[in-house]
């Protein structure tokens, strides 16, 4: 019988989870949706009502909802942009400044007894970001030579700004610089290392938006070509003529085919080309060896006009 006092005396009876309003997104934008969630309802409720303000006045009253009938009702402060739903959460669509500050639900329950709470809307300024574009003041930038800026538009206020290059943040380096509002990146004495992808991605109170990737398009070019120069000359003739032997680095065969494959040997094998028929090969243009550069040598036999080699 002690027990069962101990039992009595330390039983209490379980609480009802208190009716709560949750509001989502807890911030937001002019112009969006926004819901008013009834959390921990009654079960079997009979009505909902939804009010402006943090009092029960039907002169302020949203709309209201019988589960009997499943009728819902319009009141005096309806603006045409709110939903009253089954479970008693209320849409309002496209708010604006003047729809925020406090609203109110009464429930009624299946005793006729009524539980309230009051939720609140806070509308930001700030609207939904746009997607962010990066432009550049060069996109086909020299390496080691030109300086690119980057810039991720369109401006808008009260907005961060934020950079990826390859996936990554931006890594510390000299030749990187962000503008104090880090909209601008500077990118100075560009290199290949430095093409991108680059992604741009801006921020407010109620949003996040990110650029499509772009990529530098960095031209480069070497003062030392890779690979083997092979440079033939070509004769016009009837029977063709022997073919000539131009020197070579390993001159061990006629052809009409010269293989160089240091750039340092040029001069001295540009000094050395002979041809079988006595024609003599000169140099017309010979600029400073580059990927993109071009050297035009001219096979010139005694009795006939000049004809190009490239």
């Amino acid at each position: 019988s002690s027990l069962l006092v101990s039992l009595l005396t330390f039983w209490t009876p379980p609480t009802t989870a208190q009716l709560t309003i949750e509001t989502m997104p807890p911030l937001a934008a002019e112009g969006s949706d926004i819901l008013l969630l009834a959390h921990n309802l009654t079960e079997n409720p009979l009505a909902y009502a939804w009010y402006r303000g943090e009092r029960v006045d039907n002169s302020q009253l949203i709309a209201s909802y019988r589960v009997d009938t499943n009728a819902t009702t319009k009141g005096p402060a309806h603006s045409g942009r709110e939903t009253l739903y089954p479970n008693g959460t209320l849409l309002i669509q496209s708010v604006t400044q003047k729809d925020t500050g406090s609203y109110t639900l009464l429930v009624t329950k299946d005793d006729l007894q009524t539980e309230r709470q009051t939720g609140h809307l806070h509308v930001l300024r700030e609207s939904v970001l746009p997607t962010p574009v990066i432009t550049s003041n060069n996109s086909k930038p020299w390496e080691h030579k030109d300086t690119v800026v980057l810039t991720c538009g369109p401006e808008t206020q009260n907005t961060s700004y934020m950079w990826w290059i390859s996936n990554q943040s931006l890594p510390k380096s000299t030749r990187l610089k962000l503008s104090e509002d880090k909209r601008t990146l500077t990118v100075f004495n560009v290199t290949r290392k430095e093409k991108g992808p680059y992604v741009c991605e801006t921020r407010n109170l109620v949003s996040i938006s990110r650029s499509d990737p772009f990529t530098l398009d960095v031209l480069y070019s070497s003062d030392h070509p890779e690979g083997n120069l092979n440079l033939s000359c070509h004769t016009a003739s009837n029977p063709a003529t022997q073919r000539s032997p131009l020197v070579s680095v390993r001159p061990q065969e006629y052809t009409q085919a010269l293989s160089i494959p240091n750039h340092n040997m040029y001069s001295q094998i540009l000094h050395s080309l002979t041809v079988l028929d006595s024609p003599t090969v000169r140099r017309s243009r010979f600029p400073g060896l580059r990927a993109q550069s071009c050297l035009v040598l001219e096979c010139c036999p005694s009795n006939q006009a000049r004809v190009p080699l490239v």
